[in-house]
């Protein structure tokens, strides 16, 4: 991992140990405003934070076993599990990268669902009530409310047109890829 990058995981590991001080504090409990943007900001840097101490963590382990290597009695578990260690190391290092990508403004916004029947008569609009409990079951799965605003039944079942709202972390980001 390059210095640069390893700089600003250090950054954000200082940011989020201050974070969580402020947090602690008494005083601030009273101010709920505060709390609540010092509790967004910690939530934004934590899983990275996370995934940073892990990645330390498992350098230091993949640095004990170069040590066992020399020893014959431990060398053959050494090597798997320095193998294992490595492959964490690539795994972790890929997720920190992604999790260091900027944030798009639009993460946070919730999200419209429209789905409508096309050609095809009341198989198409089966299929379409079909989307709306794949979606459901989505959005459950995320932690997300999906509000039914408007819909129009098929002839012989289904949906003809849904229309639903969909709220909750990152939805939108989901939903719009």
């Amino acid at each position: 991992m390059k210095d640069s990058i390893r700089s600003s995981l250090e950054s954000l590991q200082e940011k989020a140990n201050s974070l969580s001080n402020k947090l602690s504090d008494p005083s601030i409990t009273s101010d709920i405003s505060k709390l609540t943007n010092l509790n967004k900001e910690f939530a934004e840097i934590k899983d990275v934070v996370e995934n940073w101490s892990e990645y330390q963590n498992t350098e230091k382990t993949l640095t004990d076993l170069e040590n066992l290597l020399n020893d014959e009695e431990m060398k053959d578990m050494a090597t798997e599990e320095k193998l294992n260690c490595e492959e964490r190391l690539r795994q972790l290092e890929s997720e920190i990268m992604i999790q260091l990508l900027p944030k798009d403004k639009d993460d946070s916004r919730n999200s419209f669902l429209e789905l409508r029947a096309g050609a095809g008569g009341d198989e198409a609009a089966i299929f379409a009530g079909d989307l709306l409990r794949m979606y459901q079951l989505y959005s459950e799965k995320n932690g997300w409310v999906l509000g039914l605003i408007s819909s129009s039944g098929g002839t012989s079942g289904g949906f003809k047109e849904i229309v639903c709202s969909v709220e909750g972390a990152v939805s939108y980001t989901h939903l719009t890829l």
